[in-house]
């Protein structure tokens, strides 16, 4: 009965602590029914002063039971999932794809652009030496490294989603 009318009265609370912290309602209602389950058991084991924060502290706290909980699921989940099985393309097939890919969106840049992204990414130019070696001021480099990177993330974005 005293459980009852005390979650007629803070389920809503407890609830919202919940949902704060774990984002998805039906785990909150799932935390929250936890909580409310345990109460009776909790009450014989603490001398509690003011109800509502207690009430709070152990809900939080149960929130960071559940995520640590889940936390240690995902992880053992994650371990036994293999990146590559002996049947699809190693590690290394697949970074010289992504490599062929960023020299074929490299080579659709302007001249400008890909002779600075080449210059300062590939060679390890400094600004300073790509100006020495062009006609181009200090801020005529730095912008055309800029726009090209923004260019290469344009073309690889398209070209990824064309897969």
């Amino acid at each position: 009965r005293l459980i009852e009318e005390i979650y007629k009265r803070y389920s809503h609370l407890v609830f919202g602590v919940c949902l704060k912290y774990l984002k998805h309602k039906q785990n909150a209602e799932d935390v929250t029914l936890n909580i409310f389950s345990e109460l009776s058991e909790k009450f014989m084991k603490h001398e509690i002063q003011n109800f509502k924060s207690w009430l709070y502290t152990l809900s939080k706290n149960a929130c960071f039971m559940e995520l640590r909980k889940r936390k240690v699921e995902f992880n053992s989940l994650e371990e036994n999932i293999p990146i590559y099985d002996e049947d699809s393309i190693s590690s290394k097939e697949v970074n010289e794809m992504k490599l062929e890919k960023l020299e074929l969106a490299i080579q659709e840049l302007n001249e400008e652009q890909r002779f600075c992204i080449e210059a300062f990414y590939l060679q390890k130019l400094s600004y300073e030496e790509i100006t020495k070696k062009t006609s181009y001021s200090l801020n005529e480099v730095k912008s055309f490294i800029q726009n090209g990177k923004r260019n290469l993330k344009m073309i690889l974005t398209k070209r990824f989603s064309e897969l």
